[in-house]
């Protein structure tokens, strides 16, 4: 009989061993790659939030920290994403490799977001890592703040700015599905259930009947049409249009508005109209020309509401590089700052000249897959012209084929 215990409980401990752990927000964490690399526990202070910086499935960027952790020096303790899925690295409270040594020592959690192209992807993966820091905020009794003084969860971003470090994660990557830092942070706080959410809309903003006049010194651009969403809701916003402004719910997959005005506005058109509970809302329909749904009376792409475009003349000016600085989520001024000249970047007329860098470029970088100095030299230049299929000498001219490239390609949402 003690024989029969003993197996038992050993069957027990294997099943609570490999089995799938599921957390508040209904994911699952896939613990086959978790492993001890390091013996050292950490303290109890920060969960860091970062994104992986190029689009790749989540299992992949899970096997490759798996895999290279030692030769790279890099590794968090999970990965997110593939539709909500995570993927475990390390055990929960021992020292990963992710953001520096003091900030290492101090968060038993860290969390990669993998970047994808589909925003029902998405979808799923934000309210997989949103769930997943919450859960392990609240296990470790560390504060469900954002990038706040003290305790908390925390961006690189903010490691960056106070402690240590260039990286710019995971904001850039967020903005790019209409997620702003506000945003973030709400929803860190109080989770992804509208019903704990105190600044949504307790209606659900579906289509009215009638949309309001536009108020022509906002910037609205009368337009009188129809948008029906495609296969995904959307985040409405109440008071003005914006990634900063207060929610109102989600607009439902399928669902039709009435809308008679639309802005660009944060790298997004945004549309107003009325919904059922008599509020003015405003929802965002494209990113850099790609639209969300279709427009017009039923027919698709009817009266299509776009963003401001840049002229695409091959010359690298403020407008150039602010929207550049929009499209990859840094400080919107127009400049390039902090530039070691050289013929690389010579002919780059809003770069200032100087040793510090640039964080746009570092984003750009970033996206690029390079060395993240700031600094617009020839190897990012080749890069640069790699991905945009110029040809790659390493060098922006003054009427530049590269420049002409990017223009096009932020003009059109396939940068």
């Amino acid at each position: 009989m003690k024989k029969i215990k003993t197996l038992i409980m050993t069957a027990i401990v294997v099943v609570m061993t490999f089995a799938p752990i599921v957390g508040a927000g209904a994911y699952s964490i896939d613990t086959t790659y978790n492993r001890t690399r390091s013996s050292q526990r950490t303290n109890n202070n920060y969960i860091i939030l970062h994104e992986t910086g190029g689009v790749a499935p989540a299992i992949n960027n899970a096997q490759y920290f798996n895999r290279e952790w030692r030769n790279v020096g890099t590794y968090s303790s999970h990965v997110v994403g593939d539709g909500g899925k995570v993927y475990q690295i390390s055990p929960e409270g021992y020292v990963q490799w992710g953001a520096g040594s003091y900030a290492n020592a101090n968060s038993p959690i860290q969390i990669e977001l993998a970047r994808t192209n589909n925003k029902a992807t998405f979808e799923k993966d934000y309210k997989a890592y949103v769930s997943l820091a919450r859960d392990m905020a609240k296990k470790y009794n560390i504060p469900l703040t954002l990038d706040g003084a003290g305790r908390g969860i925390k961006s690189h971003l903010w490691v960056t700015e106070n402690i240590w470090g260039n990286h710019q994660d995971p904001y850039g990557y967020l903005a790019e599905y209409g997620i702003s830092k506000a945003d973030l942070a709400q929803d860190l706080r109080t989770g992804l259930d509208d019903s704990d959410d105190a600044d949504a809309d307790k209606q659900s903003p579906r289509p009215g009947n009638k949309a309001p006049m536009p108020d022509k010194s906002s910037g609205f651009h009368a337009e009188k049409a129809t948008f029906t969403n495609g296969d995904t809701a959307i985040r409405v916003r109440k008071s003005t249009p914006g990634l900063s402004a207060p929610r109102a719910g989600m607009l439902p997959a399928g669902a039709k508005i009435n809308y008679d005005g639309w802005v660009a506005k944060d790298g997004y058109t945004w549309v107003r109209y009325t919904g059922n509970s008599g509020n003015t809302l405003y929802l965002p329909v494209r990113h850099n020309g790609t639209p969300y749904g279709t427009f017009g009376n039923g027919k698709a792409n009817q009266s299509q509401p776009s963003a401001n475009k840049i002229a695409e003349d091959g010359q690298w000016g403020s407008a150039t590089t602010r929207r550049l600085q929009q499209y990859l989520g840094t400080k919107q001024d127009g400049v390039i700052s902090g530039q070691v000249r050289t013929s690389a970047n010579a002919n780059v007329y809003s770069a200032q000249w100087g040793t510090s860098g640039s964080n746009v470029i570092r984003a750009l970088q970033a996206k690029l897959g390079v060395a993240q100095d700031g600094n617009l030299g020839p190897a990012t230049v080749r890069a640069l012209q790699a991905h945009l299929g110029t040809t790659q000498d390493g060098q922006i001219s003054p009427r530049s084929n590269v420049v002409k490239a990017m223009q096009h390609a932020l003009n059109n949402g396939t940068f």
